[in-house]
């Protein structure tokens, strides 16, 4: 049974009925996510929600919109200009068409946003007057092209169920005017489709493969009688919406209970609407179900496991090509006589004739039994070249080389094919050894143990502080305080200092542990020391820095100096960073590796204890946490935007059935928060930003 997924005429006569209840909402954003339109609105009954128009043939309401893009179309922004802000005014359905006409008004003016639900059908932004203001494509109705300002023409008019009064009697003359069956006068003239005209033929008992002209009155009565029936349940609310499953495969939506499948599993529900939304989610979430186990057996073939089958392949026709050309070129001495004496005829008759000629010539001369010419398959001129068939071998032979050169030039493509030979060989065992280490690897990472649970408590965890691309600590001051403890506690003589060059920075050290620091550790650490100063309170974008060694900082004043709590007198040549821009992220960072064998790793602690909320540069937060917020200085107090990423990061833990309760807390967001105000710059990982505001 082919799975429905496109709505009939009936179908949106159930849900325009309940798409009354949002009429008065207010638009708020517009996306375009591939052929589906999705317009947020709020609504005082049923809150914020999201209708989906998808160009595949169906409208509704959904709790589970498909994601924001991170960029808007151009025909998302040109109905954001238009009708975002606004006021939904009507939503109807033209006749009983598969088209929908929602009516906006916004600044005094009225637009009505126009959607065609059948094949080849468009979408279209038109003003008060039907003229065309935008489009998602360029062609409506599937065949008529549209440019600005053009009228909008709607289908013929065929049938209407507007006034059930007259229904009956306009359906007995479509009926006696139809020179189709009935079922396809049901499903195609009156716009049914094809479920429901089968339905309705199986409810009154007739042959849906019948011609209209061979029924009887009493049966285009019955027809007509359960047309206006269900129109009537369907018009007046009447309805009772149910999911079909054939083999727990959802199959279809409905509005009505449909007798064809009687003996089939269903699901009620209250709305239509839930109907529909629920039917789609579940072949949504089977296909990316399948999409997984699709990708995970492909992934059992991995890019190295391909590349190795192909390079077997290639040493495979390599070696057959090569052992092909050897065996020709044997050949040609094998038969040295027979060939020679046709090379000889060949060109002797090259002398006097054309190559056309020659061939007439030859195939007289095969009529006249002469030895040896049989054998000839071909003659090329362009080329000077003829093709023998010889003992079911191919062989080309040029006649200005001699027999010997002839073959030795299928020696020759022998040694090369040979040659390829060699090479693919070597390639392919230099992936084999590949293959083989990244199969160990994935043995060894199977042998860990990956658990989301709260990161221990730490020594460092009481200042601010991020692990750096390369896997160093870096620690940073709150206060004079920690500034103080940090410079004298926990600085050591292989650490590097580090300092904004502004009044109210943190002390900050990268622990080095005795080993070489890199370049991205020493960048990310004057992104570190800068953000979290003065110049982020100032609203600066940027700002200098510079590094010491620990030796050159000191507590110990000059005669008649004075160095108050958390500062620092700084001996000797200062390293600069110039310009070093504002960069704080903070992330939800969700594994962490247990078992950790390498002892290297041990020392550089890489994802050791960072399970929760993390901080620092986006260089380094992004490669430890798959959810972060990127900031930069902004008119927010820090407080607010606490907030809002708890909201983001406690929306992520709802989702995800393996995060342990209690988390996410917005005072660890509070902890790595940069002094002064900001703003939300991106967020990654889980939803665009602007859908996040909405």
């Amino acid at each position: 049974m082919q799975q429905k997924k496109e709505m009939s005429g009936l179908d949106l006569v159930a849900i325009i009925r309940e798409f009354q209840k949002i009429v008065g909402s207010k638009i708020d954003k517009i996306y375009q996510i591939d052929d589906i339109i999705r317009i947020r609105f709020y609504s005082s009954i049923i809150g914020k929600k999201d209708i989906i128009i998808d160009g595949n043939g169906r409208i509704y309401i959904s709790n589970s919109p498909p994601p924001a893009p991170k960029n808007p179309t151009g025909f998302a922004m040109l109905l954001r200009k238009y009708v975002s802000g606004g006021a939904i005014l009507s939503i109807y359905q033209y006749l009983f068409d598969r088209i929908v006409i929602i009516e906006i008004g916004r600044g005094g003016k009225r637009y009505n946003l126009l959607v065609e639900l059948f094949a080849g059908g468009n979408i279209l932004l038109l003003d008060d007057n039907f003229e065309i203001i935008g489009w998602k494509d360029n062609i409506i109705q599937g065949t008529i092209k549209i440019k600005t300002g053009d009228h909008y023409t709607f289908p013929d008019e065929v049938f209407t169920p507007l006034y059930l009064n007259f229904l009956k009697e306009h359906l007995y003359s479509i009926f006696l005017t139809s020179e189709k069956s009935i079922v396809e006068t049901i499903a195609l003239t009156l716009g049914f489709g094809g479920v429901y005209a089968e339905e309705i033929c199986k409810r009154c008992n007739l042959d849906k493969k019948a011609s209209i002209k061979d029924l009887s009155d009493e049966e285009i009565e019955r027809a007509a009688d359960e047309i206006y029936k269900i129109l009537s349940s369907v018009n007046s609310g009447e309805i009772k919406p149910n999911i079909v499953y054939i083999s727990k495969k959802p199959i279809g939506f409905f509005p009505i209970e449909m007798q064809s499948y009687e003996k089939d599993e269903k699901k009620y529900f209250e709305t239509f609407n839930d109907c529909i939304d629920t039917h789609f989610q579940i072949i949504e979430e089977r296909k990316t179900t399948e999409a997984e186990r699709k990708d995970k057996k492909k992934d059992k073939g991995s890019k190295v496991e391909r590349i190795i089958s192909r390079q077997e392949t290639a040493i495979k026709e390599y070696k057959d090509r090569s052992e092909e050309n050897r065996e020709i070129g044997d050949l040609i001495y094998e038969k040295y006589m027979l060939i020679n004496e046709i090379l000889g005829i060949i060109k002797k008759a090259t002398a006097r004739y054309s190559f056309d000629d020659i061939k007439k010539l030859l195939d007289e001369k095969k009529d006249a039994g002469i030895k040896g010419l049989d054998y000839i398959k071909d003659i090329n001129g362009a080329e000077k070249k003829i093709t023998l068939n010889i003992d079911g071998r191919s062989i080309d032979l040029f006649l200005e080389k001699n027999l010997s050169n002839n073959a030795e030039e299928y020696y020759e493509r022998s040694k090369k094919f040979k040659k390829k030979m060699d090479g693919a060989i070597k390639s392919r065992d230099s992936f084999l050894k590949e293959l083989e280490r990244q199969k160990k690897m994935e043995e060894q990472e199977e042998e860990r143990r990956l658990v989301i649970k709260k990161r221990d408590k730490r020594w460092y965890h009481k200042f601010r502080w991020f692990y750096s691309s390369d896997g160093f600590l870096v620690i940073g001051g709150k206060d004079a305080d920690s500034n103080e403890e940090i410079v004298n506690k926990y600085m050591e003589k292989n650490d590097i200092f580090f300092h904004a060059d502004i009044q109210g920075a943190p002390a900050t050290v990268i622990k080095a542990n005795k080993r070489e620091v890199p370049q991205t550790t020493m960048e990310e650490t004057a992104i570190f020391a800068t953000s979290y100063s003065n110049f982020w309170k100032m609203g600066a974008f940027a700002g200098d820095c510079y590094w010491v060694y620990p030796d050159q900082v000191s507590k110990t004043p000059e005669s008649g100096e004075y160095v108050p709590k958390g500062s620092f007198i700084i001996r000797g040549k200062r390293n600069y960073f110039k310009e070093v821009r504002m960069d704080v992220s903070i992330g939800l960072s969700l594994h962490v590796i247990n078992n950790i064998t390498n002892s290297d790793q041990k020392d550089r602690i890489l994802e050791d204890n960072i399970n929760g909320i993390i901080g620092g540069p986006k260089g380094a937060i992004s490669k430890r946490a798959r959810y972060f917020v990127e900031l930069e200085p902004g008119e927010l107090n820090p407080n607010d935007i606490a907030k809002r990423v708890y909201r983001y990061f406690m929306q992520i833990s709802k989702e995800n059935k393996d995060i342990p309760k209690n988390f996410v807390s917005q005072e660890d967001i509070a902890h790595f928060m940069p002094p002064g105000n900001s703003r939300v710059k991106s967020m990654s990982g889980y939803q665009s930003l602007e859908e996040s505001r909405s």
